[in-house]
């Protein structure tokens, strides 16, 4: 890897070759419902789609489209992964990733009431 600089769970990559090496890319945010459909990266500092891959940190599958970074949370299992852009030319050699947590938020709250009474009146 060429002139990286690895902060927090984000790999920033510095080139002079121009946009066509810069692989940043975000989702809106960290962590999504299972139930949100689908979400696309955006580019904000003029950053290009490469080839996305991910790795589990915990949980299952993520289904995750190679080529835009599309994320299918319907059909992926709830867990917690790291997305990678990897993008290659003649030039230069750069990875950008960002972690995303799939929760459930079907599950009802658990809520606990101490000295609680109920009455129903008819």
């Amino acid at each position: 890897m060429k002139n990286a600089i690895l902060i927090s769970s984000l790999l920033i990559a510095f080139n002079s070759f121009g946009q066509d090496c810069n692989p940043e890319f975000r989702y809106d945010k960290r962590e999504y419902c299972i139930n949100e459909g689908t979400i696309l990266p955006t580019h904000q500092t003029g950053g290009v789609d490469g080839i996305y891959t991910y790795t589990t940190i915990s949980g299952g599958t993520l289904t995750l489209d190679s080529l835009t970074g599309e994320i299918n949370l319907s059909t992926s299992e709830m867990g917690k992964y790291e997305v990678n852009n990897y993008v290659e030319t003649d030039l230069c050699e750069w990875n950008w990733l960002q972690t995303v947590e799939v929760i459930d938020d079907t599950t009802p709250p658990v809520i606990q009431l101490d000295d609680f009474t109920i009455s129903v009146n008819p």
